[in-house]
């Protein structure tokens, strides 16, 4: 089946974009544009509400509209290889004109048998932060090694 329907609970806590707490709940409805052995890219849109605790100022609940994708491409095969990167658009419905960006990303390579070298990274944009002055973006980027016994 190449539709399906999504729900996700969060709740995160960033005080480089200004916010103590921001916990959500949204759903949305997908459908899978590619679909493969080796690849996968599930598209989905959908309605999400968030309640936002900012650093400094007062408690708001917003509701918003969600584009979400989620790219994946991989290999079972040595040298196993997973990349990924997820995307999701938050466009304001209550604070009209604001929008948010999450990106993850994720690779990991097998260098040799059973030992993997992974990186993984973000990057989160808000066009109007809940706590004025605060930074409009952030990101970071970790390098991890695994082996698999």
């Amino acid at each position: 089946r190449q539709r399906f329907g999504l729900g996700r609970v969060s709740a995160d806590q960033n005080r480089e974009l200004g916010y103590e707490l921001r916990a959500g709940v949204a759903a949305a409805w997908g459908k899978y544009l590619i679909r493969r052995r080796s690849s996968e890219l599930p598209v989905a849109v959908g309605l999400s509400v968030n309640r936002e605790i900012p650093v400094d100022g007062k408690t708001t609940t917003n509701l918003e509209a969600l584009l979400a994708f989620d790219w994946a491409r991989f290999s079972y095969d040595f040298p196993k290889t997973d990349v990924e990167v997820i995307s999701l658009l938050y466009v304001g419905l209550t604070d009209w004109g604001r929008y948010r960006a999450d990106i993850d990303l994720r690779i990991s390579r097998e260098l040799f048998s059973d030992f993997t070298l992974a990186l993984k990274g973000y990057y989160n944009y808000d066009s109007d932060p809940p706590t004025e002055g605060a930074a409009r973006d952030d990101y970071n980027i970790s390098l991890g090694v695994g082996y698999t016994f």
